[in-house]
């Protein structure tokens, strides 16, 4: 990025010190900032500002102890789900011979539909088409069934009355 000092506005500013701040400014960069700095008070203010709220987030998190804490709410889940380990939906007792026979049949019920139901069906049909009728005058109309696709094709022409004339 090559960016002259003099002319950097607040956006290019920003994104060099979050460079910065990431690791990620180029040595170039880093004198460019420098200088524009250096020139300005109010951002080197702003600048050693946003070092002070680094430092005291970093101090923040160092000082809690996140072990503790994922521990914690580690034995809170553990002792709000030890009579429900393992299973997935809970069914009061006289309810489970009959969620299991209902899920017995849905699943039987879908593996029949499976093995009966033949690839080539005449489920979908498609519909027949002998004759389309249209509002265009003296239109002609053409219904034939694309061999490759098996699509029901309707073309409809105008017909040009020059060539009528003409003809």
């Amino acid at each position: 990025m090559s960016l002259n000092p003099a002319k950097l506005d607040l956006a290019q500013t920003q994104l060099l010190m979050n460079q910065l701040i990431d690791g990620e400014l180029s040595p170039d960069d880093a004198e460019r900032l420098d200088r524009f700095l250096k020139a300005s008070s109010k951002a080197i203010d702003w600048a050693e500002g946003l070092e002070l709220a680094q430092a005291e987030a970093k101090e923040k998190s160092d000082a809690l102890d996140h072990s503790f804490a994922i521990s914690s709410i580690q034995t809170l889940i553990d002792s709000k789900d030890t009579k429900r380990k393992g299973k997935i939906v809970r069914f009061p007792a006289f309810m489970r011979p009959l969620a299991t026979a209902a899920a017995i049949t849905i699943i039987g019920g879908f593996a029949w539909i499976g093995l009966t139901m033949d690839k080539t069906s005449d489920i979908l049909d498609p519909a027949i088409v002998e004759f389309v009728a249209t509002d265009i005058p003296d239109a002609s109309t053409f219904v034939y069934t694309d061999e490759e696709s098996g699509w029901t094709v309707v073309w409809v022409e105008e017909m040009d009355p020059i060539l009528e004339e003409h003809g």
